[in-house]
């Protein structure tokens, strides 16, 4: 759970590491402003992703087309 942590953005790799277990990924309450091709790269197993609540204003094509496992999905402001 990384909620309310004022992160604006997550580095290409940032995540590595947690590839074959996270499941669930809390990044509400942030200040992402874009969201790039790679934040969620190797997130092969991740089922619940929570972006809500960031100042969003930009989402890179293919964002989440390796999220494979991906339920849900939250989006809202």
């Amino acid at each position: 759970n990384l909620r309310g942590n004022s992160i604006k953005s997550i580095e290409k790799n940032g995540l590595a590491g947690l590839d074959s277990s996270l499941k669930y990924l809390k990044l509400n309450q942030n200040k992402f402003e874009f969201i790039k091709k790679h934040f969620f790269a190797t997130l092969f197993k991740l089922f619940y992703l929570d972006l809500s609540f960031n100042q969003i204003s930009s989402i890179q094509i293919g964002s989440f087309s390796d999220l494979r496992s991906l339920k849900n999905l939250i989006l809202r402001d």
